[in-house]
């Protein structure tokens, strides 16, 4: 199911970048032309306003393509994925730490994909509901086993809770989590934020 849910991933990302990126790329310079043949300054004024809504456009859609499918991981691995994805936050206002120790770029690309969605999951729920003011995500190797620890030092949240009522995302980390054979650990409390541990082998 994960891969299937991946490859559908990939190849709408595809789809996304080439079909209307292209479309949006052909209509910038098709507009672009008309500035210099336009009368009036007003129609000059509503062609430059055009040209720079395609432009936030293209951001958006990049944006979302690296969502779906970073193309970064599948050139450059995990570890620069990873960075990227933090420095892209940050960029953005989120005090976010990336921290890569050891890690050796052998992984099969599905479970680099599988642990960089992991991070994503964990990354957005401290963002958006953890209120915490840094967050720390740190990818480790140890001889043949790899982790990705999330922390952040936000409100905490009640894991039995949490599991009660089967939240998708904590459903999603872990089936992941069972994809690669691994083991998630999840440390949670009122005013002392959360940690989460994903281990699983490295083979």
């Amino acid at each position: 199911m994960i891969d299937g849910q991946e490859n559908e991933r990939a190849r709408i990302a595809r789809d996304l970048h080439d079909g209307l990126g292209g479309l949006l790329s052909g209509l910038k310079i098709e507009l672009s032309g008309g500035v210099a043949l336009a009368t009036t300054e007003n129609t000059k004024v509503l062609i430059r306003n055009g040209l720079s809504r395609i432009d936030q456009a293209v951001d958006e859609l990049r944006r979302i393509s690296r969502n779906m499918m970073p193309e970064i991981l599948l050139h450059y691995g995990l570890a620069e994925a990873l960075n990227e994805y933090c420095r892209s936050l940050k960029r953005s206002g989120v005090n976010i730490t990336c921290q890569v120790f050891n890690y050796q770029q052998n992984l099969s690309k599905n479970k680099q994909v599988v642990i960089y969605r992991i991070a994503q999951e964990l990354v957005n729920n401290a963002v958006k509901y953890a209120k915490s003011s840094h967050i720390l995500v740190e990818l480790r190797q140890e001889q043949e086993h790899l982790s990705l620890t999330v922390e952040d030092d936000g409100i905490g949240f009640d894991i039995e809770q949490a599991k009660k009522k089967k939240s998708s995302g904590l459903q999603n980390i872990e089936a992941r989590a069972v994809f690669l054979n691994g083991t998630l650990h999840i440390d949670s409390s009122s005013d002392a934020g959360t940690s989460t541990v994903l281990s699983c082998p490295f083979s």
